[in-house]
């Protein structure tokens, strides 16, 4: 059995991503569809892992963007983090001609590779500062570790004075203020 990464790896040097990540996509749409009740009024994000490979194809792009109208994303925030956190200069074109804001994080633990539990525990930490974008990850072949970790990063960043909030919920908050200091300026 591969483990997640040499799957993808090997996906990735024979050209299987592209429809790796169409399949995701429409896995997506299908969990949306059967649990609207779930989702539909609780602002919520929805994050796809994509290989960097696809997103600068024409065909996959297209494909995106009947996804995007399929799914009625265009008024939303859209964030686009590139994958392994590298943002290429030709990806990023990409996703800012489609209307992607590019989101990093800061305080990552590279948890997909299951490092010790004292590992991503003491990187984050580390890394906790005012606006810090933490990155672990749920959908791992075994995401134990980093579930274990986060309990600790978070009584970590509590004893430092912050708070956590999801990256769309900022977004909103920003968005928010622009419109109130927009409101306020043409009073």
């Amino acid at each position: 059995m591969l483990e997640s990464h040499e799957f993808l790896d090997t996906a990735e040097r024979n050209g299987r991503m592209p429809a790796i990540d169409r399949w995701v996509i429409r896995a997506l749409l299908v969990w949306m569809q059967r649990n609207r009740e779930r989702w539909a009024d609780a602002n919520a994000v929805f994050s796809v892992n994509l290989s960097g490979r696809s997103v600068v194809r024409p065909d996959f792009r297209d494909y995106l963007e009947q996804t995007e109208k399929a799914i009625d994303i265009q008024t939303r925030p859209k964030l686009f983090r590139p994958p392994g956190g590298v943002a290429w200069p030709r990806q990023l074109r990409v996703a800012r001609s489609r209307g992607y804001m590019c989101v990093l994080g800061s305080a990552y633990a590279n948890d997909p590779i299951h490092p010790p539990v004292w590992y991503i525990r003491g990187w984050i930490e580390k890394n906790l500062l005012p606006g810090a974008i933490v990155i672990l990850h749920d959908g791992i072949s075994d995401p134990t570790r980093s579930i274990q970790a986060l309990p600790h990063i978070l009584a970590a960043g509590r004893q430092k004075g912050l708070r956590f909030i999801s990256v769309g919920a900022l977004m909103r908050s920003a968005v928010d203020q622009l419109d109130r200091a927009t409101i306020s300026d043409a009073l």
